[in-house]
């Protein structure tokens, strides 16, 4: 299901496009030309997950989720930290949420390895502008 308008790109490495939400496009290009991977993404969850979960729905809108792998997500986590001044403090109304999701398949869990990173969309242009002059850089430096 795709709420929002989506611009087809091609991740590297890849032949086929995938459809990144148009708001996204600028920092998932930035976050692929400095070496991150990415698996997901939503430019605003809330409204995404619109009907089907009223409270979730609430909590996360106006919120971005970007799903990477483990190692990325903490590299992009202290990158935004370092050089970008967002707050991280679980206390803070505008801090990032990063969490490793277990699924459960019937009775068994299973930890995809992968990490969800939310945070608000207003600070959606100041993290591609941190990604696009410091990311290469400081990952390089890790």
């Amino acid at each position: 299901m795709t709420t929002h308008s989506q611009v087809p790109l091609i991740p590297p490495g890849e032949d086929e496009p995938v459809g990144i939400d148009a708001e996204l496009v600028p920092l998932i290009q930035a976050l692929w030309e400095t070496g991150y991977t990415t698996i997901t993404c939503c430019q605003d969850l809330g409204e995404s997950i619109g009907g089907l979960n009223r409270r979730k729905s609430a909590y996360w809108k106006g919120w971005v989720l970007l799903e990477l792998p483990a190692t990325d997500a903490k590299a992009l986590a202290e990158l935004a930290a370092s050089f970008g001044g967002f707050p991280m403090h679980w206390a803070d109304p505008d801090a990032w949420d990063i969490s490793m999701p277990v699924i459960m398949l019937g009775p068994n869990a299973v930890m995809p390895g992968i990490v969800q990173v939310h945070f608000p969309f207003i600070q959606l242009e100041h993290l591609t502008a941190v990604v696009r002059s410091r990311g290469a850089q400081f990952r390089a430096g890790r």
